[in-house]
């Protein structure tokens, strides 16, 4: 996945927080960046892959990108919310990481993830995108596989004009009794 994780993260929190609060309140904002930023987390990794790794491995064999990592870190933290009484962290915690979570999940489509690492050293991938010109990236352009991003976009665009409504003071009642 090349630029679906961010309208991903926004669709995977909404579902989660919208049965709590109201969209586009304050707290339901704060927590969509939160989700937004999370889904997008484990491409951090691109600093270290380009600045000190030289692009020697595959970003994917990185902590960041280690599902198990992550789980672990998960368990842990809803651990240390329950023995500290704060129920209201939980919501974070969600939202946190399965957003993270979403993101391998995502490349997962073609980039590959090693699901079952340390066991196993197999990238997992729905599909292969066969790489023929450079960039490296021209190649999953043109694979189906960038359809699942193009329908996530699509998605999340019209759940975002259906919550933000920025068209309603085009047809607000106001302005069509003025006339």
């Amino acid at each position: 996945m090349y630029i679906a994780h961010i309208p991903a993260g926004f669709l995977l929190t909404h579902v989660l927080v919208r049965q709590r609060l109201a969209p586009a309140t304050r707290e339901y904002n704060q927590l969509l960046l939160l989700g937004i930023i999370a889904s997008i987390l484990p491409d951090s990794d691109y600093i270290y892959y380009h600045l000190v790794d030289q692009q020697q491995h595959f970003h994917h064999s990185y902590w960041t990108h280690i599902p198990l990592f992550w789980v672990a870190y998960y368990v842990l933290t809803l651990g240390l919310i329950a023995s500290v009484g704060q129920r209201h962290w939980i919501t974070i915690a969600h939202v946190f990481f399965l957003n993270v979570l979403l993101h391998c999940v995502l490349d997962s489509s073609s980039g590959g993830i090693l699901w079952l690492y340390p066991w196993d050293q197999h990238y997992y991938r729905l599909a292969r995108v066969p790489l023929h010109h450079p960039p490296r990236f021209g190649d999953f352009f043109w694979h189906w596989t960038f359809l699942l991003e193009v329908a996530i976009i699509m998605f999340a665009a019209l759940v975002a004009l259906k919550i933000f409504r920025p068209f309603t003071w085009y047809t607000s009642r106001s302005r069509l009794d003025n006339r």
